[in-house]
């Protein structure tokens, strides 16, 4: 009995570990300097420093050399995953030569990058011309969504024949005509 416990303990210290690692590495990690988007702006020694910056995708664009995700920053947790609540420190455009699918890669979306300020991209916001700080990409990551792909994707209404009936979502649901609408 004491050696099942010991073992279950160990279990779930390793899963508690492995479920807090940063996906950024440790190397760039060490490289990176603490530095806000909207702090590049005034700052001209920011150019050229490693950062890891993290937040909510709010756009994407397809270019010629790659994928420019235009990203609302937040701060990170020490796992490296944007913070849900909290303070909006800026904006910021996260350059990664290569390929992204921006269904995947989508509005909405929490992202962690790491990579070099080269340089800053005046872009209109509305009304007003926006100073976004931009980053070229070294590693990123996307975090997965807490609901999966149903909150990516709008829910879809399917048919079920009335021979395909039982439980659904925990309660039972006897089909009452030949087709039935059920929303998966």
């Amino acid at each position: 009995m004491k050696r099942g416990c010991w073992l279950l303990l160990t279990g779930v210290f390793v899963v508690a570990l492995t479920g807090c690692r940063n996906p950024i590495s440790k190397e760039l990690r060490s490289q990176a300097q603490p530095v806000a988007p909207p702090n590049v702006v005034s700052d001209p020694n920011a150019m050229g420093k490693t950062v890891v910056w993290g937040g909510r995708i709010i756009d994407t664009k397809k270019t010629s050399n790659g994928v420019l995700l235009y990203v609302m920053e937040r701060p990170l947790t020490h796992s490296g995953r944007p913070e849900s609540r909290g303070v909006w420190d800026g904006r910021f455009i996260a350059e990664y030569d290569g390929t992204l699918d921006p269904r995947v890669y989508g509005v909405g979306n929490d992202v962690t990058v790491g990579g070099r300020i080269t340089g800053i991209s005046t872009e209109p916001m509305g009304s007003i011309q926006y100073p976004y700080p931009v980053v070229s990409v070294h590693e990123v990551y996307l975090w997965p969504t807490p609901g999966g792909d149903k909150e990516r994707f709008p829910r879809t209404a399917r048919m079920i024949p009335s021979w395909a009936y039982g439980y659904h979502d925990g309660r039972w649901m006897p089909s009452g005509g030949v087709w039935d609408w059920w929303w998966n």
